[in-house]
């Protein structure tokens, strides 16, 4: 397998600018807060903050080179349509069959790997997705519907 600079390029850059939309809009619609009493503010400009980082690091590393890779119909349909079925189903359905059905149909186009592979990585980005924000987070949210 071969890397394709160019698209890490574009991709790296592409992070970078949402982390910068992101600390924009967040440091213009929300209070900042302090360190000791944080307001709404802190949380979108800190993940806002790494992913200028992160993408950044990761436009660093890659060299533009060769031709762009071309972006297939199929892929952006199937994660648009990923995002859809969350915003549709996180209420009726809690967040851990919204997560599943998400991962689910954004893996629709993949060529390799099969339907085990898939339901293994929607089931355990489910768990993730739970530890993250029950346990490490404290958020009283449900996997199920009430």
């Amino acid at each position: 397998m071969t890397r394709n600079r160019q698209a890490e390029w574009i991709g790296g850059a592409g992070l970078a600018a949402l982390g910068a939309a992101t600390v924009a809009y967040a440091l213009t619609h929300y209070q900042l807060g302090t360190l000791r009493q944080i307001g709404p503010g802190f949380l979108p400009v800190a993940l806002g903050l790494g992913l200028i980082l992160l993408g950044g690091l990761i436009a660093f590393l890659a060299r533009p080179a060769g031709a762009a890779r071309q972006i297939r119909p199929g892929n952006v349909a199937a994660i648009t349509l990923s995002v859809v079925a969350f915003a549709l189903l996180i209420e009726r359905l809690g967040y851990g069959a919204a997560v599943i059905a998400a991962v689910l149909i954004a893996t629709l186009p993949w060529t390799s790997g099969g339907w085990l592979v898939r339901g293994g990585l929607a089931l355990g980005t489910a768990v993730f997705v739970g530890l993250v924000f029950q346990l490490g987070l404290g958020m009283a949210i449900h996997p199920f519907p009430r």
